[in-house]
């Protein structure tokens, strides 16, 4: 028997506030995930503070019957964050992430870094395996890119460490493939032989590179930003492809239990990669 699945979805400031009006208290809560010095600045009336960081040690302090809504700055930490909550399979009630963060909540403008979906439309298994491969060489060629642009030390560290853990979860998707394909090339033949144009949701590098060239100038954080969406949005795919691995293919997944353990240690190294990015963008300062 498994649980239905929570997943997290996208509300506007607009949509927000319309929650906030149709809600008694109680039945909602809304969780500032920014550091606690940007709490103190101000926050959305009402808001309870649990940093990003600390989430997943203190999720238990939230209602799992009720609605959560979790922001950041720009949207980037609290999207994580509602997938670590939906991940964590804590929280029964519906869980939300403020599209733009506090920013489009008081009306500021929201820095221009894409927007990068979950995406499945690969049915079978040694397809959705190629596909993950692929998904891992676009990343492994984006922060290669990155580290290419910027100076910073710490945004150089943090590109080399995503470089080498995405070729090695790379590896990890070849182990589970071998076993969908007799004769598959080797792995350093296939990685090569992968495009990697296409991150989750159908992103595309052609659509990033404006946004590549223009990282070497570009804030710190702001770069955090989309490593950690893009590993979140991972983290979802992985998880939802185990989620219905496990549902017997009742909505469109592959039923077996080689799927379901494959999707579940990828998501479980997403995970790792995204509190990596945190832990830097603790020393970038907290700052979306």
């Amino acid at each position: 028997m498994h649980s239905q699945e929570i997943r997290a979805a996208r509300v506007s400031a607009e949509g927000l506030r319309q929650l906030m009006a149709r809600r008694r208290e109680g039945e909602y809560t809304i969780v500032d995930v920014r550091s606690a010095d940007e709490y103190r600045q101000g926050h959305i009336p009402g808001a309870v503070h649990i940093a990003v960081t600390e989430l997943e040690q203190r999720i238990g302090e939230l209602d799992a019957a009720q609605e959560h809504v979790f922001y950041c700055h720009s949207g980037s930490r609290s999207a994580a964050a509602a997938v670590l909550a939906a991940e964590s399979g804590r929280l029964r009630g519906p869980l939300y992430n403020l599209d733009g963060g506090i920013l489009a909540w008081e009306g500021a403008s929201v820095a221009d870094v894409p927007r990068i979906a979950v995406f499945d439309d690969v049915k079978d298994m040694r397809g959705l395996l190629l596909r993950a491969m692929d998904m891992e060489k676009a990343a492994f060629l984006l922060y290669s890119r990155v580290r290419g642009a910027v100076a910073h030390a710490g945004v150089c560290s943090l590109m080399d460490r995503l470089v080498n853990m995405e070729e090695t979860h790379a590896r990890v998707v070849y182990s589970y493939l071998k076993r969908q394909w007799d004769e598959i090339p080797d792995f350093k033949e296939l990685f090569e032989s992968l495009e990697g144009r296409v991150l989750e949701g159908g992103l595309t590098m052609d659509e990033l590179e404006p946004w590549i060239r223009g990282a070497g100038t570009g804030d710190c954080t702001e770069i955090a930003d989309l490593a950690l969406e893009v590993e979140a949005n991972a983290l979802d795919l992985y998880r939802t492809l185990a989620h219905r691995a496990g549902r017997g293919g009742q909505d469109g997944g592959i039923a077996s239990d080689e799927a379901v353990s494959a999707f579940t240690d990828l998501a479980q190294q997403e995970k790792q990669h995204a509190r990596l990015i945190l832990q830097h963008m603790e020393a970038f300062g907290g700052q979306d």
